[in-house]
C-alpha cells in the first residue's frame, strides 16, 4: 500500500480508501473487465465525488497541498500526481494493474495488456487520450515509474514549492527524502546542486553539477545545459536563479 504506517491519521485515510474501493467494487458486480473497472473508478472519482484539478493560481503556490493524498482526499482537488496517487491506491485494492508514465513535468496512468492499451489522464477526468500527445519535440519516449518512485516524486514536488519560493534549505531536505525513493535520479541531483548553488555553497553544488555536465536525460533528444553553462561560466548563480522565480503578475 502507498504510505503504509501505524499512524492513526494514516489509518483513517487507508480505511477511507478501503471504503471507496468497496463502493466501486460493489458496482462492478461479480465479473468485470479492466476497462469496466477503469470506467467505474473514473465515474466514482470524477462524477460522484467530483475530484477536480485546482486552479493554476492555487496549485502554483501550494503544489504539495494538492499532491499528498490526505490533503487531496480532504479537499477533493489535486494536481496530476496527487490524483494519480489516489487512483493507484484504489487500483491496488481492486487488483487492477496500472503502468505509471512520467512525461517531463507530468504523470499519467495506463492499463496495458497485449493489444489493449487504455491511457488514464487524471487531469481530464480519466479520459483515454492518444499516447502521441504526451510526446514533445524534445521527448524520445515516456519514462515508466514504479510505485516506490511515485512516492519520491511526491516529495520532489514538495521540494519544488520551496525551490520556487526561495526556501532552498527546506527544498534540500525534501530532495534528500525524495532520494530515498529515487536513488541516483539525475533530475533530483540537478535540483539539489542548484539549491546549493543558490545558497552560495559552490563546492557542494559542483559535487552534483559536475557529473551532469554534457548530460542528456534518457528520454530527451537534446542535452541538459544548466550545469554545463554554470561550469563554463556562461551564466552565474543569479542568472540561473531567475529561471525558478515566480512570474505571475497581479494588479497589486
Amino acid at each position: 500500500m502507498l504510505f503504509r504506517s501505524n499512524s492513526p491519521d494514516i489509518a483513517f485515510y487507508e480505511a477511507t480508501l478501503d471504503l471507496m474501493a468497496l463502493q466501486i467494487r460493489a458496482k462492478l458486480g461479480s465479473s468485470f473487465t479492466p476497462a469496466q473497472c477503469i470506467q467505474e473508478i473514473n465515474h466514482f472519482i470524477f462524477e460522484e465525488l467530483a475530484f477536480r484539478f485546482p486552479p493554476h493560481s492555487l496549485y502554483a503556490k501550494d503544489i504539495d497541498v494538492y499532491t499528498f493524498i490526505p490533503s487531496v482526499m480532504d479537499g477533493r482537488e489535486g494536481v496530476c500526481l496527487g490524483i494519480s496517487i489516489l487512483y493507484l491506491c484504489l487500483a491496488q485494492r481492486l487488483n487492477l494493474p496500472l503502468e505509471i508514465l512520467t512525461p517531463p513535468g507530468h504523470i499519467y496512468l495506463r492499463y496495458h495488456h497485449g493489444l489493449e492499451l487504455i491511457n488514464i489522464e487524471t487531469t481530464n477526468r480519466g479520459s483515454n487520450l492518444p499516447s502521441q500527445i504526451y510526446l514533445g519535440i524534445d521527448t524520445r519516449f515516456i519514462p515508466e515509474r514504479t510505485i516506490k518512485e511515485v512516492v519520491g516524486c511526491a516529495f520532489s514536488n514538495q521540494a519544488g514549492t520551496y525551490l520556487h519560493t526561495g526556501k532552498y534549505t527546506q527544498a534540500l531536505s525534501c530532495y534528500e527524502t525524495a532520494k530515498l525513493f529515487l536513488p541516483h535520479d539525475p533530475q533530483v541531483e540537478l535540483l539539489q546542486g542548484l539549491c546549493h548553488l543558490f545558497l552560495h555553497e559552490y563546492r557542494k553544488a559542483l559535487i552534483y553539477l559536475k557529473p551532469l555536465k554534457n548530460f542528456c536525460f534518457d528520454y530527451a533528444v537534446s542535452k541538459e545545459t544548466l550545469a554545463e553553462d554554470f561550469i563554463n561560466n556562461d551564466v552565474n548563480a543569479e542568472g540561473i536563479e531567475t529561471i525558478f522565480m515566480p512570474v505571475d503578475a497581479s494588479y497589486t
